[in-house]
C-alpha cells in the first residue's frame, strides 16, 4: 500500500485522514475525515454514531470515566471494536463513543499501532504509511 499524502489547503494542513466505517452487518457508512490524535490512547467516535454503526450503547458498551482535555467525561467501549476501510484495507479499531463529540478521532493503541503518522509542518504535509 502507498503512503496516504495529504497537501494543506488554503495554507492549512488538517491532521485527517478519510475512511469509511464498516457495520456489524457488513455494510459501509458514508466516507468521513477522522483526526488524528496523538492525545487520545484509543478511537473515539461521537455518541450519536452508536446507533448509525448498529450499535446499542446502554446494551452492548461499558461505560468508563475517562481523562480528556475537557475535563473528565463517560466513555461508552465497545469491546468487540469497529471495522473501517482505510486506502482500500479493512482495519479493526478498539472503539469508544463518547456525548459532545463531532468529529472521529483516531488514537495511539489501534490506528496509530498501524500506521506510521508524520506531519513536516513546514513542507504543509501529512504522511501516513503501513508498518
Amino acid at each position: 500500500m502507498l503512503p496516504y499524502r495529504a497537501l494543506a489547503a488554503n495554507g492549512r494542513l488538517s491532521p485527517a485522514v478519510p475512511l469509511r466505517f464498516i457495520r456489524p452487518d457488513g455494510r459501509t457508512m458514508p466516507e468521513t475525515l477522522a483526526l488524528l490524535d496523538s492525545g487520545a490512547d484509543r478511537t473515539l467516535l461521537p455518541a450519536a454514531w452508536a446507533s448509525a454503526l448498529g450499535i446499542d450503547l446502554e446494551a452492548q458498551c461499558l461505560a468508563k470515566l475517562g481523562d480528556t482535555a475537557g475535563g473528565v467525561a463517560t466513555h461508552y467501549r465497545y469491546p468487540r471494536g469497529v471495522e473501517a476501510i482505510f486506502l482500500g484495507k479493512r482495519i479493526r479499531l478498539l472503539a469508544s463513543f463518547s456525548h459532545g463529540l463531532t468529529v472521529v478521532m483516531l488514537g495511539r493503541e489501534d490506528f496509530f499501532n498501524l500506521y506510521r503518522v508524520a506531519f513536516d509542518q513546514r513542507a504543509n504535509t501529512l504522511t501516513v504509511s503501513e508498518y
